[in-house]
């Protein structure tokens, strides 16, 4: 089985100005207690419930202390400098050989990632020739259903696609150029801000896909190939079956709405 031969990095390295740490007066949000747990040991327990031999997490250099402390088993730190790209880490942890296989990765704040969710997935990048796979949810409509006070960010590509990001990649170890790195990054940077992430996918990408996006005539194939081709690695959008995979917690109200999911 895949999950048995890769390494997961856990991102839980703190944003600037973060409202959440701000209102428990925390260091890191990771350590905020949600039913007798931290958001992070949510976390790091679904991924060893699903058999996963390897974890690392990512932090700032200045606050390995304070996770050496809280957490209860010892696992492997990733120090990464103050404001540190997510894609920074991921670069640092692909050079390590316990990522030969593949790289897993999730956030510290995904706390109703389950091992079931982690099975489907791997079980789809194992068949998968991509080198980077991004899990996503579609439909915002069963999702407003299911959980109507849930508030996402939500790219609509046509009329029956509306995808969500679910804080789950996989990414196999063949590294790509700084330019692709550079563009991962500021797409992650403005995944929240429209405008801005339409003004990088009109700097990036070819103007023909720009104009679909923007007019909401485009496809997830189609955005599979703008993505590799825009990157020089080959990569892949998977949705999940599971409306709950793109819930984390960025603010008191998905806290409050995790709290009554578990």
């Amino acid at each position: 089985m895949l999950s048995q031969k890769i390494c997961t990095l856990v991102l839980a390295g703190k944003r600037q100005s973060d409202p959440l740490s701000l209102h428990f007066g925390l260091e890191n949000k990771a350590f905020i207690n949600l039913k007798g747990k931290f958001l992070l040991e949510w976390v790091l327990e679904a991924l060893e419930k699903a058999k996963i031999p390897n974890i690392i997490i990512s932090l700032q250099k200045a606050q390995k202390k304070l996770f050496e402390t809280n957490l209860k088993k010892n696992y492997q730190f990733l120090e990464v400098c103050t404001n540190s790209s997510p894609i920074n880490a991921v670069c640092e942890a692909l050079k390590l050989p316990i990522s030969q296989n593949g790289l897993l990765i999730t956030t510290a704040d995904n706390v109703l990632l389950s091992a079931k969710i982690i099975e489907y997935f791997l079980n789809i990048c194992e068949q998968s020739s991509s080198e980077i796979i991004i899990a996503v949810v579609n439909g915002q409509e069963n999702l407003v259903k299911k959980y109507p006070q849930a508030k996402r960010t939500w790219h609509k590509l046509n009329a029956k696609t509306w995808l969500s990001g679910a804080n789950l990649f996989f990414w196999k170890p063949k590294l790509g150029s700084e330019n692709s790195y550079k563009i991962l990054w500021r797409l992650e940077a403005s995944r929240k801000s429209p405008l801005q992430f339409a003004q990088i996918i009109a700097q990036n990408f070819n103007f023909l896909f720009f104009l679909k996006l923007l007019f909401r005539q485009t496809s997830i194939s189609e955005c599979n190939t703008a993505l590799s081709k825009a990157l020089g690695l080959k990569v892949e959008l998977v949705v999940l079956p599971f409306e709950e995979a793109c819930i984390d917690v960025d603010r008191l109200e998905d806290l409050e709405l995790v709290n009554t999911i578990l």
